[in-house]
């Protein structure tokens, strides 16, 4: 009796102490006996959210499959319940990347397809095209363009622009079709590829289209809306080309472009060895923060925790307006992290997300192979806290966003069915969605979801609006636009409990208007037309 009662009591104690030490709010999991892989995740104006990644199971939560692997959209509510799924595709493998809510309610969405004329996928160039689908809030396919060449074409990112279109970024391998100004070294013995960058209207249709890179591989990652209205596209880059400056091995690129897709600048990051980026934000005092990794223990690089032969670190860049460096942070262990998504929070901080195998130096909790590692950093990149998320096998995040009560989710491609993780669907080596809700382990800030302080108007706006503040303002406050990926769109002070905003190009979609004051932070959902 003692015996059983001491094991209950420890195996409560051990469940307390689990819920507590873990940060986990709440975890599920979506996907089939097959491969599902999640790339994606955003806000959506009713408070849910939106994922996007690829599947190629047929069961379970996944209602149909056209074959080999499908796009595959999961729209949840607020408790992480699914509300409703769709799969698009041919007969060949599509994948999704990148997904923004539009000004309808709907979403636009950039894929790769290797698939041609069958199911949902109209005629294909080559091997590979990017597939832009724009579907219904509901998940009806409402149209889809292919853009690229004979060879592979992968998009990774897209962004809706002032004008109402759409920017898709990622790589080409292609001289042909769309593509007429690949780099490319005359006899080279193999295929190379370039940063290229589509501009889109707000149908679909081509407005443009630019190739920037050396005569080797570059890919291109992530873009992001400047202040000025032109674009900052990340990725990595070999030597030669449009690439000066190059370290050794890939450097971390980044280059400036026009709306017309003119190269205002270009930088390369890096050290001797590989070096890469997977997102970039503009922040709150108008620079950028570019997330990735780094094998590399010199050049840009300092503080390198591992050895560069089996390890890699994640790699953090702030820049400035014209691509100089204000600051590099490494995070990781003596093994395996990468970064592959970072926002910048409500209080001003960042968070990062990614996968870490290592159990040292910045990395702790590792329960075996890659776990989900998130970070919360300050303004200045060090370390706040840090938390890992898993089970034995691997587990990776690909994407984070704040959610509207001042917590976090998450999304990554899981193999575990043990640790923190409650349900694998998957065969042993087939990955599940695997999303979690984390809350911040260190806030100093009171949440307050929805504020009847706020009001707003006209909302939705085409142009100007108008913010009022029914609270004391005696002192300074900030006022900050988050748009759906948690990326801060505007952010300055002010004392009137009224204000007027100019638009100043911020694209159309949803945003969470915040109002930070005294650690409080009071939101009102605003939508730009």
């Amino acid at each position: 009796m003692k015996k059983t009662l001491f094991l209950i009591i420890a195996i409560i104690a051990y469940l307390n102490g689990f819920s507590q030490n873990t940060g986990i709010i709440w975890e599920k999991t979506f996907g089939g006996t097959r491969v599902d892989i999640p790339n994606k995740i955003i806000n959506t104006t009713d408070g849910g959210y939106m994922i996007v990644g690829s599947s190629s199971s047929t069961d379970q939560d996944i209602s149909q499959n056209n074959g080999n692997s499908d796009v595959w959209v999961v729209k949840l509510n607020s408790d992480g319940v699914m509300e409703w799924e769709n799969t698009f595709g041919g007969d060949e493998a599509d994948i999704a990347n990148s997904v923004q809510q539009t000004s309808d309610g709907g979403y636009i969405i950039a894929a790769q397809t290797y698939s041609s004329n069958t199911g949902d996928v109209s005629e294909n160039h080559g091997e590979a095209d990017y597939w832009i689908l724009k579907i219904s809030g509901t998940g009806t396919l409402e149209w889809q363009k292919l853009y690229g060449g004979t060879d592979f074409d992968i998009p990774f990112d897209i962004k809706i622009t002032s004008d109402g279109g759409y920017l898709i970024v990622g790589n080409s391998f292609s001289s042909n079709g769309d593509i007429t100004d690949h780099h490319e070294e005359a006899g080279a013995s193999e295929s190379t590829s370039d940063f290229w960058v589509v501009k889109l209207n707000s149908t679909g249709i081509l407005v443009w289209a630019k190739s920037y890179g050396s005569n080797n591989m570059d890919i291109a990652t992530s873009v992001e809306n400047t202040n000025d209205g032109s674009f900052l596209v990340t990725g990595k880059a070999s030597a030669g080309g449009d690439v000066t400056d190059n370290h050794g091995g890939y450097d971390l690129w980044t280059i400036k472009i026009d709306n017309n897709g003119s190269l205002v600048w270009e930088k390369c990051y890096g050290g001797y060895n590989d070096d890469w980026a997977n997102s970039i934000i503009n922040t709150s005092d108008g620079k950028y923060l570019i997330a990735g990794g780094t094998e590399s223990e010199d050049g840009d690089v300092t503080g390198f925790h591992g050895d560069y032969y089996s390890a890699s670190d994640e790699w953090l860049v702030k820049i400035d307006d014209n691509g100089t460096i204000l600051w590099t942070k490494t995070l990781g262990g003596t093994d395996m992290d990468e970064a592959n998504s970072v926002f910048q929070t409500s209080d001003g901080s960042y968070m990062v997300c990614g996968f870490s195998k290592s159990n040292d130096g910045d990395a702790s909790g590792n329960q075996g192979d890659k776990d989900f590692w998130v970070v919360k950093l300050t303004g200045n990149g060090n370390i706040v806290w840090q938390n890992m998320f898993g089970g034995t096998k691997a587990d990776v995040a690909n994407s984070v966003v704040q959610t509207q009560d001042g917590n976090y989710i998450t999304v990554g491609a899981s193999l575990s069915s043990d640790g923190d993780v409650s349900t694998h669907y998957g065969y042993e080596y087939f990955d599940d969605f695997w999303v979690v809700k984390f809350k911040d382990l260190n806030s100093n800030s009171e949440y307050l979801k929805v504020s009847d302080k706020i009001n707003v108007y006209p909302n939705p706006a085409t142009t100007d609006f108008t913010i009022t503040f029914n609270e004391n303002t005696q002192n300074d406050y900030l006022i900050q636009l988050i748009d759906a990926e948690g990326k801060t769109g505007y952010s300055k002070e002010f004392a009137s409990n009224k204000v007027q905003i100019n638009r100043n190009g911020l694209p159309a979609g949803l945003y969470n208007i915040q109002i930070i004051k005294n650690n409080k932070i009071y939101t009102k959902k605003l939508l730009l037309k």
